[in-house]
């Protein structure tokens, strides 16, 4: 082979490996145009509170089966479909959803039209929320969401524009979210205890009280902590909580006066046939215990201090001496069993 032929075929290579290098640029730069998918069947996988950036660029109005886009016009605020793309999302926690989208450089200087939809691939759909979003601006929108619920969020240029966008999608954002509540009886009536995950213009708490689990009475007030986003413990100490089973639930308030309730929890603390009386009194009580063992007897002030405690035992009547309190008003009887585990709290009356 001459040095002629050889010049040749190198040239020939080099042209071939050019027109290679052109396809794969191509190739490379429109699929990097807008990188998502325009098949509801290939839809890409949003997840909550991440911002995504894209572009109808590139993308068409599908007509495979069960592809075809030309119907879902009505369901994102669109008047025709020509270059749609499609999201899968799957909600991780019941809630209302607010997503914001943002259009710009939009070639026909239009916009986009969005929309959130549920229903299996290739309908039939139920529009949830849609929006027609000016190139240039930005629109935001709530969608409610259950745990666990798979929605397609479509994006579309209007009327073919190419257009570049950005979607965030967050849960909206609760004043107060309660990591946990409950209630237990304890020396001296029904502590409760609840804490916050996360606070947002929170101002105070009402605990409120009830009988029947149907007619609420608020007996107390907790201050928030405002605007946070630490967990923060609470508790309250109902000492008027008797030997019925209570109801309590919590009520809270925003600086501006907007409220919401959480769920109710309830707790009966059994004098477990132990029986005080009379009630009120004036110098002597008389208290009856449920069997031969022995208990401890402690009496309180509302301040929490101990007045009067002793041990007793078999279930006769126990007449304990009283005259030395002076102070007229709320006493608190407490009776343990010999291990200091409480069997009841109950408030007396001192005349």
């Amino acid at each position: 082979m001459g040095y002629k032929d050889i010049m040749s075929n190198f040239s020939l290579v080099m042209r071939n490996f050019y027109s290679i290098l052109v396809c794969c640029l191509l190739i490379c730069f429109v699929h990097t145009s807008y990188g998502q998918s325009d098949f509801c069947s290939t839809a890409t996988s949003y997840s909550a509170c991440t911002s995504v950036a894209g572009t109808t660029a590139g993308a068409t109005a599908n007509t495979g089966s069960g592809q075809d886009d030309s119907y879902l016009a009505s369901y994102i605020c669109a008047g025709s479909m020509e270059n749609t793309v499609w999201y899968t999302f799957t909600a991780p926690t019941t809630n209302n959803y607010t997503l914001n989208w943002c259009a710009n450089a939009c070639t026909s200087g239009w916009g986009i039209q969005t929309g959130v939809l549920t229903g299996p691939c290739g309908g039939p759909y139920t529009s949830l929320g849609c929006s027609y979003v000016s190139n240039g601006t930005c629109t935001a929108y709530d969608v409610a969401l259950t745990a666990g619920q798979q929605v397609y969020i479509v994006v579309d240029g209007d009327a073919g524009d190419e257009c570049s966008f950005t979607l965030d999608g967050c849960p909206v954002a609760l004043p107060v979210l309660l990591a946990s509540m409950n209630a237990e009886c304890v020396e001296g009536g029904v502590l409760l205890h609840w804490s916050t995950l996360t606070e947002i213009n929170n101002d105070y708490f009402t605990i409120e009280k009830s009988l029947d689990a149907e007619n609420f009475v608020p007996i107390g007030i907790v201050n928030g902590h405002g605007n946070s986003k630490e967990l923060h413990q609470y508790q309250y100490l109902d000492r008027d909580a008797g030997s019925s089973t209570v109801y309590y639930r919590l009520k809270q308030t925003d600086f501006d006066g907007a409220y919401e309730y959480f769920n109710t929890v309830s707790t009966t603390c059994e004098n477990m046939g132990v029986t005080i009386f009379p009630n009120p009194f004036k110098d002597e009580l008389t208290i009856i215990l449920p069997n031969s063992d022995t208990y401890k007897i402690q009496i309180t002030d509302v301040l929490g201090n101990i007045v009067w405690c002793d041990q007793l035992s078999n279930a006769s009547n126990h007449k304990l001496r009283l005259d030395f309190l002076n102070a007229q008003g709320v006493y608190f009887t407490s009776v343990y069993t010999a291990t200091d585990d409480l069997i009841t709290v109950q408030k007396i009356l001192k005349q």
